[in-house]
């Protein structure tokens, strides 16, 4: 189990990576590739934390990108910002499993 537990309103973690962002090999790197913390666990739990990607109205960006999760829970600051995630491997919607 991991266990992800913050400071309230006072923590959050975040990037600024967009999708149209030039990658390394000057192409963009695509939505995919933009979030600013990605979750790779069978069993995460994040409390009082906050998580955001503040690259703004300048094209496609994701705040988290969930890889691998049989058990995600999220306490209600990260609810504030679940249109901004991305299921992985086993389909988790955020919509229908909070």
């Amino acid at each position: 189990m991991v266990l992800a537990v913050g400071a309230g309103s006072r923590t959050v973690l975040t990037y600024d990576l967009r999708a149209n962002l030039p990658g390394p090999d000057g192409k963009p790197i695509g939505t995919f590739r933009t979030a600013s913390t990605v979750i790779d666990a069978d069993d995460f739990t994040a409390e009082n934390i906050t998580f955001e990607n503040t690259a703004g109205p300048v094209g496609q960006a994701i705040a988290v990108r969930v890889k691998w999760a049989k058990q995600l829970t999220a306490s209600e600051a990260w609810k504030l910002t679940l249109q901004d995630v991305l299921g992985g491997h086993d389909g988790w919607n955020p919509k229908a499993n909070p």
